[in-house]
């Protein structure tokens, strides 16, 4: 688990030092994690199941939209529309 956390920590660092932020903002960013490592991390695990719930949303959401246009042909589509 801690190597788990590290390599999160180390990711988080490396993206920050290449994100296009202005220095004043990066250096903030750093110090904030710094400051509070668990909550830095907890922070950006929040944004990966953020982004996975979106992702599994929008794949949901096609899934949904090719069964129906597989069970419903084009003519009633155009009709009911």
């Amino acid at each position: 688990m801690l190597k788990f956390l590290t390599g999160i920590g180390a990711g988080v660092g490396l993206g920050l030092m290449i994100a296009p932020a202005a220095g004043r903002e990066t250096r903030r960013q750093l110090m904030d994690i710094a400051k509070d490592p668990t909550g830095a991390v907890r922070d950006q695990v929040q944004q990966v199941r953020q982004k996975a719930g979106d992702i599994g949303a929008n794949l949901g959401r096609q899934a949904a939209q090719q069964a129906v246009d597989k069970v419903i042909p084009d003519k009633l589509n155009e009709r009911g529309a």
